[in-house]
């Protein structure tokens, strides 16, 4: 069914479709990028969605990858590219990226268009999880499939809410999470998806990875959550494949009753045209600007690096701010 919403941040009038998802809570194959692609494929023709989301490192496999696995994780991107194009549907998956002697945790967006990636931000260090060797990812992205914004991320990422806030009011209708949790982070996930979807009144994809992988008992328990936190759609714990419609009408209505996005645009917090690193932050200057802001600049230096970056933005007066709180550039 066509729908004619009109964006909340431009005013304009589009003509946009729903979408219908699939979120593949599969187990992949460690180290065999060629099979866990064959997967893919087969999900994109046994089934009638236009959109599938596969979890964190899919094509790998949850864990550090092998150096030897980067052209056959590469070729598996292309199988992947050319199924796409053969079907006019789209994958987001997890896996790993070599660039430039780095490796990169990602999520590929894959569509007739062609691939696009996101690098993860913040590499989980703590618990059961050693992501360690993992490059830092240095800003957010969104995509545009069939007239739809798609915001992503990765797993513990979602726990800073900068990350989704950006792609919302950079008009994603959509967020996508791809997850590696593990059963100790159910508590957690389970209130931070719904908050999410809510506090962004966006629809909310989260893909989690099932079966014990690198050691750890994954969680499954992938769904899609409506822009009011309400779940759509589930799986359990082992492998599913939970099919939902994102319907833009819906998400037109959640957003007129709950204009969070409209409110926050419309106030004193603004973009800024700055970046993301994991480097030492500090605060160089702040200037009054009345009784409720003030104008910051903020200094970071990154690890190993003698020049800085900076940046400017409108923050709380006398609210600390933390490196996350510079919102990025788009990719695109």
């Amino acid at each position: 069914m066509v729908i004619y919403p009109r964006c909340p941040f431009t005013g304009r009038m589009r003509d946009l479709t729903n979408l219908k998802t699939a979120v593949c809570q599969l187990i992949p194959e460690a180290g065999c990028p060629e099979k866990n692609a064959d997967t893919v494929c087969g999900m994109l023709g046994d089934r009638d969605a236009e959109l599938f989301v596969f979890p964190e490192m899919f094509l790998s496999g949850y864990g550090f990858p092998d150096a030897a696995l980067r052209e056959r994780t590469e070729r598996a991107l292309e199988t992947i590219s050319e199924k796409c194009a053969e079907l006019g549907k789209a994958v987001c998956t997890g896996s790993p990226r070599w660039e430039n002697g780095s490796v990169y945790n990602s999520a590929f967006f894959i569509s007739p268009e062609g691939i696009r990636c996101y690098d993860k931000i913040h590499p989980a260090e703590f618990g059961v999880y050693s992501e360690k060797g993992f490059a830092r990812g240095m800003r957010p992205v969104i995509w545009d499939y069939r007239g739809i914004r798609i915001g992503i991320c990765i797993c513990y990422d979602i726990f800073f809410p900068e990350i989704f806030r950006w792609c919302s009011a950079s008009g994603s209708s959509v967020n996508i999470c791809c997850s590696a949790s593990g059963t100790v982070s159910v508590p957690f996930f389970e209130k931070i998806l719904p908050a999410r979807a809510l506090e962004n009144t966006t629809y909310m994809i989260f893909a989690n990875n099932a079966g014990i992988q690198s050691g750890i008992g994954m969680a499954g328990l992938s769904r899609v959550v409506d822009p009011f936190g309400e779940t759509v759609s589930e799986c359990g714990t082992g492998e599913c494949v939970t099919e939902a419609e994102i319907d833009l009408g819906h998400l037109e209505d959640c957003r007129k009753k709950r204009p969070h996005l409209r409110d926050y645009l419309g106030g004193n917090w603004k973009m800024q045209d700055c970046q993301r690193c994991g480097g030492n932050f500090r605060i160089v200057k702040s200037i009054k600007c009345n009784e409720q802001f003030s104008q910051s600049e903020a200094e970071v230096v990154q690890p190993g690096k003698a020049r800085a970056w900076k940046a400017r933005g409108n923050f709380p007066s006398g609210v600390q701010i933390s490196p996350s709180a510079l919102l990025m550039t788009a990719a695109a």
